[in-house]
């Protein structure tokens, strides 16, 4: 049947759904027992969910957010499919019935929409029914259990139903490609026809390599290295996970031969230190996590005018006291940056204050939580964040951590859920961003909508520490720039003789929102230079998923041609220059891209523009950036990164189509 919808598999998914339902309802069921302290009753719950897995139930042990939400897809798409039957059979009660179903299911956290088609529906259902289904063989491994009922329904959803996941793939690298799939995330590579990513490594970062061997492979007289290349690439993204691992090795090993690895493809923020904000690093999120992935993929704004020192401020808190931070970090697990911002939420980063709750050290505390005594803050501070322990472990953060959306879940958890259970923005973690106005409880379960929240959140805290460290690599904040606008040119102009100076590239400066975003930046200004009138924001959004600037992608929508040369045996840094001065007489804008050192003295990237050159322009003093740290007018040797013992490594060419 090969992901075909038909009534067999309307049949099969009810006899699932019945045994999922009764999997949800013995785990409501094991919940008011546990309330009440009835032992029995927990016991008589947790039997039925062992029936109704040994059944064919796959719902593993989650949260009940979890459960629901599986199960309201699966109603979602038996609504899909009882549609499309009452439609060609012109049966309109059946219809309504489907319409109703599907409420229901959206209502219980169903992730499926009506836009998407019944084979992406079912598919993704396939894979949420395996997903439970190893999960649940994980742990029948560990206790003894018996989880057959529950293998024969991923077997079925397999062969049946479409599925792209398959024996081979963990656990985690299921449950990757089961919120790849309820993100609806289109693919970005031209030629990925329709597959479905395997989990196996990250999406957005090959997809861009698959993307720039798909265009370089089909150049006249074709590109033998880069076909090689690309097919091995969609094994990698596509393939099985043996095969994926296979096609890595080898694509590692042919990089190896021209002087490249791979790893400066599948993992850019370990080059950086800019945080990633794409929420992809959860391989198990939760709904508390996909909240955070939410609120923060919202956000578009800080408000510089209210916090802009006060921010500044707490950045220089943070440098002047990282090394009190970073001990709390290795003995909690949390990274040092979240901290010091739930510190100065809590206490203005006063060290003679709790972190728990702000009041006085060497008193026993009296606010939540009650009782605690120290006179130490090193102490106190571990204490408090060790409270959220499990919180720690859930959203997998570590001292070293970049996971911004694991922090933001932390942070508002640590605070509480009861903005959250109400509804309401957590100006704890979200006052000085666009996602808040107006509203706070002033006191334990009292909320004032008319209250303003006058400190800075825990988000645009962790940001002013971000911008202050560096700018690093090509990762995005998802935070809007508020550049000026462009004057519209469609055209370039050659510069004169002797005159070799492009004017009218509209500066980007990346601090306010992002310390790696450089890249995204950059390109920004060559397209507003030709008139794109676009912002950081919306190229973050649109061409920089997965903190990986996608040039290809984004110079074709803005109808620019796109040309990248990389610095190695067969093209020099003469051969830099001599491009630059080409570029720039034809009154073409480019980007370099070099390595270097941050402030810190640890490796990093950087990109700038090139607007122009100076004498014979072939040494760095003679080449006029707009660098994106800044947005301030230097010379490359001034370029911020590459000044500390860099190497130009690339240089990125675009001209009007």
């Amino acid at each position: 049947m090969g992901g075909s919808i038909s009534r067999e598999i309307d049949l099969e998914l009810a006899r699932n759904i019945v045994a999922n339902e009764r999997i949800l309802d013995a785990r409501t069921a094991w919940l008011t027992a546990d309330k009440r302290g009835d032992e029995v009753g927990k016991r008589r719950a947790e039997q039925e969910a062992r029936d109704a897995r040994k059944a064919g139930g796959t719902i593993p042990n989650c949260d009940l957010d979890e459960m629901k939400r599986m199960i309201g897809n699966q109603m979602i798409l038996t609504s899909k499919i009882m549609w499309a039957e009452g439609h060609k059979d012109q049966d309109a009660a059946k219809k309504e019935q489907a319409e109703k179903l599907a409420a229901k299911g959206r209502a219980m956290g169903g992730t499926i929409t009506s836009d998407d088609d019944l084979k992406d529906a079912q598919r993704m259902v396939a894979n949420e029914m395996i997903w439970g289904a190893k999960q649940i063989w994980d742990d029948a491994q560990k206790t003894g259990g018996d989880a057959s009922g529950a293998v024969a329904s991923a077997k079925y959803a397999r062969e049946k139903m479409g599925a792209t996941l398959t024996i081979d793939h963990s656990t985690e690298e299921a449950g990757r490609v089961v919120v790849d799939n309820r993100g609806h995330a289109a693919s970005k590579y031209s030629n990925s026809k329709g597959r479905a990513w395997n989990g196996m490594y990250n999406k957005a970062d090959w997809e861009n390599q698959a993307e720039q061997l798909y265009e370089q492979a089909g150049k006249p007289g074709g590109d033998k290295l880069a076909q090689d290349q690309l097919l091995l690439a969609e094994k990698i993204l596509y393939g099985p996970p043996k095969e994926a691992e296979w096609a890595k090795q080898k694509f590692d090993e042919a990089k190896k031969l021209v002087g490249e690895t791979s790893e400066e493809i599948s993992d850019p923020i370990s080059q950086g230190k800019g945080y990633d904000s794409s929420g992809t690093q959860n391989p198990d999120p939760g709904p508390i996590y996909n909240h955070a992935k939410e609120m923060v993929s919202k956000i578009n704004k800080i408000d510089q005018n209210k916090f802009g020192k006060e921010l500044q401020k707490f950045a220089e808190i943070y440098k002047k006291n990282v090394d009190l931070y970073e001990r709390i970090s290795k003995k909690t697990g949390v990274p040092p940056q979240l901290i010091a911002a739930i510190h100065y939420r809590e206490a203005s980063c006063d060290f003679s204050a709790y972190l728990h709750n702000g009041e006085k050290l060497g008193k026993v505390t009296k606010k939540v939580p009650k009782g605690k005594f120290f006179t130490d803050f090193e102490e106190a501070a571990v204490d408090a964040i060790l409270d959220k322990k499990d919180l720690i472990k859930f959203y997998h953060l570590s001292a070293t951590s970049n996971d911004l959306v694991a922090m933001m879940a932390y942070a508002e958890m640590y605070n509480g859920k009861g903005y959250l259970n109400n509804g309401h923005v957590s100006p704890y973690a979200y006052s000085g961003t666009n996602l808040y106005s107006k509203g706070k409880y002033v006191k334990d379960g009292v909320y004032d909508s008319n209250v303003v929240d006058r400190q800075p959140g825990i988000y645009i805290l962790l940001k002013a520490i971000e911008s202050a460290s560096g700018s690093t690599g090509n990762g995005s904040s998802g935070v809007q720039n508020q550049p000026s606008k462009p004057t519209p040119k469609s055209t370039p102009t050659p510069t004169s003789p002797g005159n070799h100076m492009i004017k009218g590239v509209p500066a980007v400066d990346q601090i306010p929102f992002s310390a790696s975003g450089c890249a995204i930046a950059s390109f920004t200004m060559v397209a507003n230079f030709y008139g794109a009138d676009t912002d950081f924001n919306s190229v973050s959004k649109k061409y920089a998923p997965g903190n990986a600037m996608d040039f290809p992608r984004a110079s074709k929508a803005v109808n620019l041609s796109y040309q990248r040369y990389d610095v190695g045996k067969s093209f020099t840094k003469n051969d830099v220059y001599r491009h630059i001065r080409a570029s720039i007489d034809k009154g073409l804008p480019c980007i370099v891209s070099s390595n270097g050192h941050d402030r810190k003295g640890e490796e990093s990237t950087h990109f700038a523009v090139v607007i122009g050159y100076t004498n014979e322009g072939n040494k760095d003093s003679d080449i006029i950036i707009i660098d994106p740290w800044g947005g301030v007018q230097t010379t490359l040797d001034h370029m911020q990164i590459y000044k500390s013992k860099g190497e130009i490594k690339s240089i990125r060419e675009f001209k009007p189509k």
